[in-house]
């Protein structure tokens, strides 16, 4: 195909190439951005279930009324409350995302090469421009550096997460 001969007589390729290739580029960022949220979401909920005894240390005086523990089973409200605390994570912000998974699962985000901070606003900066995509300005340039990017980091610290969760709990993580 070339711009001599049209698809139509009103639509050719080489005139809406690029417009084509930028909505690509934006749609493979959100979906990326929900893979990792995912991803991230189900690292958490494993940890929990491999180590129950982090749902204490993430809030030690949360209150419980008793009627909660023996309304079914014990093994219901533990699940309801790892759900719960995934959740409650979900809705940070990146940087406190990260922290939480640093600090009390003790699963860092941090490339060894580069810093952990790097990481994180690194992928703050991509979960931004997904926010700005969804919600704001659906026109925002996503340019190809960007999706390669959110290729590597969107791959390497789930990754690193589950290696390293791996080692702590390899009755979970295999």
């Amino acid at each position: 195909m070339s711009e001599k001969l049209p698809l139509t007589p009103s639509l050719t390729w080489a005139r809406y190439r690029g417009d084509a290739r930028l909505g690509l580029n934006s749609s493979e960022l959100i979906i990326r951005v929900a893979l990792f949220e995912a991803f991230l979401k189900e690292i958490h909920r494993q940890t929990l279930l491999a180590n129950p005894q982090l749902l204490s240390v993430c809030k030690p005086n949360r209150a419980i009324q008793l009627r909660e523990l023996f309304r079914s089973p014990f093994e219901r409200f533990k699940f309801d409350e790892i759900e719960r605390q995934v959740r409650e994570m979900d809705r940070l912000k990146t940087k406190d995302k990260a922290r939480f998974f640093q600090r009390r699962l003790k699963l860092p985000w941090g490339i060894p090469a580069e810093g952990e901070s790097d990481v994180v606003k690194r992928i703050d900066d991509l979960i931004q421009m997904r926010h700005q995509l969804i919600h704001g300005d659906h026109d925002n340039y996503v340019s190809d550096k960007m999706v390669k990017d959110a290729r590597f980091l969107f791959w390497q610290v789930p990754g690193t997460c589950i290696s390293t969760a791996a080692k702590l709990y390899p009755s979970h993580f295999v």
